[in-house]
């Protein structure tokens, strides 16, 4: 399964140019800063939006070279918006029936016939996004994570081969967002294909698979999370949230203390990282976000004199610029192989003759699990 796109817009002193190819499984994220053509590439890849070039999903074309662009709603997709734009005048459940009815008498065509192997059926999405309380109420009853979870169950019931969401979490305050974060991680566990625009480097590192970044129209980084986190133009490679992502497993589950250890695997070995235990299970994939505000460094070992519970023996790679001229950001490769980024006043760097090549502990203070 594949997504081609080959599309371009010239308007306004704004252009949008992007040739790829993008996987046709998982949740590939959409990132850049606003203004870059995020949202106007998923509404030309929706057909809500015109643009000349080509789409082909699957290998069946959406609009080509002499083709009259498929309709909108001939093509197997959901779609989500910044908004949740549900109908008023109708509860949860009449919006809910709209989508599952239009669904069952939408035109069968060669893009949307076959098997949808991600169908899930109204009442596993109902039950997958928490709303079954909801059902009666009206959507001016609803807070935004609520409605939000409506549109997504609503989207979800025209059966999509793929689901497009647009800044979904935009409109909501921290609350909120985390309090729907969860319910768009249990999609991905369904393995229903998702295309995901943010400006959100929380949500990119919590949901991408594979990133696509785009900067005034043109893409500046593509590919799966686990190959992009080293290039220079990872969004979390600078900035004040920059950090690492890394995919772990865990290792053991410590009930005395309430603390779990993760395995991170290297390609010649393994780190393990201490962790709040929040009812984990051994061998669980867990993806972990370390910021670099979040990593000290020390000349010598540590970890008898030190609360802090992680602390690894790695080298400092290379020097980075940082985002304000009183700190440095270091890259560190721990000596199992793990990336790190460690941010330390310029001071601290002075005293302690920090450079690359230098050999450091660096003391994790703080693990998010994503």
């Amino acid at each position: 399964m594949s997504l081609q796109l080959d599309l371009s817009i010239v308007r306004d002193g704004f252009e949008l140019a992007v040739n790829t190819c993008l996987p046709g499984d998982g949740t590939t994220v959409i990132f850049g800063p606003s203004g870059s053509g995020k949202t106007s590439l998923l509404r030309c890849i929706a057909g809500l939006e015109n643009a000349s070039g080509s789409i082909c999903f699957n290998d069946q074309p959406w609009q080509g070279p002499g083709q009259k662009p498929l309709a909108v709603h001939k093509r197997p997709i959901g779609y989500v918006f910044q908004e949740a734009s549900l109908f008023e005048h109708l509860s949860v459940q009449g919006n809910l029936d709209f989508a599952r009815k239009r669904a069952a008498v939408a035109t069968t065509t060669p893009a949307t016939a076959g098997n949808n192997s991600h169908h899930l059926g109204t009442a596993n999405i109902i039950a997958m996004l928490g709303i079954e309380p909801l059902l009666q109420r009206a959507p001016q009853q609803l807070s935004g994570g609520e409605r939000q979870r409506v549109a997504i169950a609503r989207a979800l019931l025209n059966q999509p081969q793929l689901l497009l969401l647009d800044e979904p979490l935009a409109a909501l305050d921290d609350a909120r967002k985390e309090e729907i974060l969860p319910y768009l991680e249990r999609l991905k566990r369904h393995q229903i294909p998702m295309l995901y625009v943010t400006h959100s480097k929380a949500e990119l590192s919590r949901l991408a698979d594979h990133l696509l970044c785009l900067d005034q129209g043109k893409v500046v980084l593509q590919g799966p999370m686990s190959a992009v986190c080293d290039a220079p133009e990872f969004p979390l490679n600078s900035g004040e949230d920059a950090g690492v992502v890394l995919d772990a497993r865990i290792d053991n589950v410590d009930e005395h203390w309430q603390l779990a250890s993760a395995r991170i695997q290297t390609a010649t070995s393994t780190d393990c990282i201490a962790l709040r235990n929040m009812h984990y299970r051994p061998q669980q994939a867990v993806r972990l976000r370390i910021m670099a505000s979040d990593v000290s460094l020390a000349a010598d070992n540590p970890s008898q004199s030190s609360s802090v519970n992680n602390c690894l023996p790695c080298t400092i790679a290379m020097e980075l610029a940082d985002s304000h001229p009183a700190t440095v950001l270091f890259e560190l490769h721990s000596h199992a192989g793990t990336r790190l980024l460690a941010r330390v006043t310029r001071k601290s760097a002075h005293q302690l003759a920090l450079k690359p090549g230098s050999q450091v502990w660096a003391m994790i203070k703080s693990v998010a699990v994503l």
